[in-house]
């Protein structure tokens, strides 16, 4: 059966997710079957900005599963028909202390920007800054598949970078556009 599918899937030339014995549980490798010689198949890979990554080289045996049509790869499917949406030459990022960056808070506010917001060097989320007022700031959370994640209230003391335009805040917000 795994071979059909594989098969079936090089001829129709669509995007798969390959999980293999040496990926940790939840990585999966994604990509276009180029070929299928004897045991071993090649995968063009691509990343989740529809950009190709190089060909892997992948023996049938190793594959624990094999995912295709799910929602993720409809939309990397939809990213790379429009990768060229996503360079981006106009990446803001800012590093800075809190108050230094309120200006730039009330701008994303005024021009309905998505961005990143970093707390922390571990800590960041991405979405839309809804309000600014005493001292915090309310945020319309989105993930990074374009999908509404709720809000959050972050004290904007704690707030010490800012990006946005970048690849990641443009991939999400054609998402986000494509999803209404």
């Amino acid at each position: 059966m795994m071979i059909k599918v594989l098969k079936d899937k090089l001829v129709e030339k669509s995007l798969i997710g390959i999980r293999t014995i040496y990926q940790e549980w939840d990585e999966v490798i994604i990509g276009f079957i180029k070929s299928i010689e004897g045991n071993n198949l090649i995968l063009q890979e691509i990343d989740e900005y529809g950009k190709t990554l190089g060909e892997t080289n992948i023996e049938i045996v190793d594959i624990l599963s094999v995912e295709f049509d799910d929602k993720y790869q409809i939309k990397l499917m939809s990213i790379l028909e429009n990768s060229d949406l996503f360079e981006s030459e106009n990446q803001v990022t800012i590093w800075s202390k809190a108050k230094e960056l309120k200006i730039v808070v009330l701008e994303l506010i005024e021009k309905d920007i998505i961005a990143t917001l970093f707390f922390d060097e571990d800590f960041f989320i991405t979405g839309k800054i809804l309000e600014f007022q005493d001292n915090y700031i309310f945020v319309n959370n989105i993930t990074s598949s374009g999908e509404d994640d709720g809000y959050s209230i972050h004290l904007i003391d704690k707030l010490i970078g800012i990006r946005y335009n970048g690849k990641e805040e443009l991939k999400i917000r054609y998402l986000l556009e494509k999803l209404k």
